[in-house]
This record gives structure tokens, sequence and C-alpha cells, in this order.
């Protein structure tokens, strides 16, 4: 890879403690990888568990020289470790964070998933990365995010003013 720095979106949920863990994430990854920018934050439902508490999601964009795979396994992990997330089969799970890579730059790294299949059809996802970059469109099949979110439903969304405020101010220091 070339030294140049690459535009890395990063999407961010949590259901237990979320306020905290979101801010304990934030921190964390702040100190390691500047994030340059954050969507909103979002409440949403646990998606296939009505009695699980509810998440706040979002993504936040860092800029950065590392490989995907190096952010994934030596940032991402390590920070989901330190806020005590455990993986189960049950990929539906509550989990303290859950932090992804959902886009990174314009390649298309199908063993990572990435892009993140899911941007299409989980308004939590795409309605905060049109935030973020209202001109993108998507590597490989180059949809831009303005059409994935006409075909969404986002009425679920209900933005946390307290979080979305706190991690803006604290990108601005």
């Amino acid at each position: 890879m070339e030294n140049k720095l690459v535009d890395v979106y990063i999407g961010v949920g949590s259901n237990i403690q979320p306020v905290k863990n979101i801010l304990g994430a934030f921190r964390l990854l702040d100190t390691d990888i500047a994030i340059a920018a954050t969507s909103a934050f979002y409440k949403t439902k646990a998606i296939n568990r009505p009695d699980q508490e509810d998440y706040l999601n979002g993504v936040w964009l860092v800029r950065t020289l590392r490989s995907a795979i190096e952010i994934k396994k030596q940032v991402l992990e390590k920070i989901e470790k330190s806020l005590k997330r455990v993986r189960t089969e049950d990929k539906f799970s509550s989990r303290t964070i859950d932090l992804d890579i959902i886009l990174y730059g314009d390649m298309v790294i199908e063993e990572m998933g990435i892009p993140d299949k899911d941007i299409y059809n989980r308004a939590f996802l795409s309605i905060p990365l049109f935030e973020l970059a209202p001109d993108l469109s998507i590597p490989g099949e180059m949809v831009p995010i303005i059409d994935i979110i006409k075909g969404i439903k986002s009425s679920e969304l209900k933005i946390h003013d307290e979080l979305t405020k706190n991690l803006k101010e604290s990108i601005k220091k």
C-alpha cells in the first residue's frame, strides 16, 4: 500500500451500558487512531430480540495508513476485549461494544466482509454513513449512499442527543 491516508468507516454499537462503553471505545480508539468525524448516535431496537435492551449505534470516520487487517486485529479487537466484549455463537447477543470496519477506502476486501453488506438494509449503518459522506458510493458496486437511504426505513431511528453532542465536542478538541 502506498503512503496515503485511507478513510475508514467504523460501525459502533452497544446495548450493555451503551453510553459508558461507546465513550470508552471512543477514547481508546482516538488514542490509537485519531477519529476525524462521528455521525449522530441512534437508539435502535435489537434485531430479532424484542426482550433485549435497545442499542446505540453510529459510525466513526478515521483516516489512517494502517491496513484493514491491522485495524481489525490490533486496534478494534483490542478495544472490544478491554471493554469486556464476549463473543458467542449467537451473533445477535447483547454486547458491551461492537466495532466493525464497514468501509475501507474504495477497497473491496471480501474475506473481511468489506464493504459491509448490512449497509444496504440497516438504517443504523446507512444513515450515519450518509451523514458523514453524502456523496459516497459503495465500493465494488458503486451504489450511491443517497440511493440506499431512499429505500431504507429510518423511522425507528431516534438520535441520542447527549451522546452525539459529547462525541462531536470531543472531536473538536
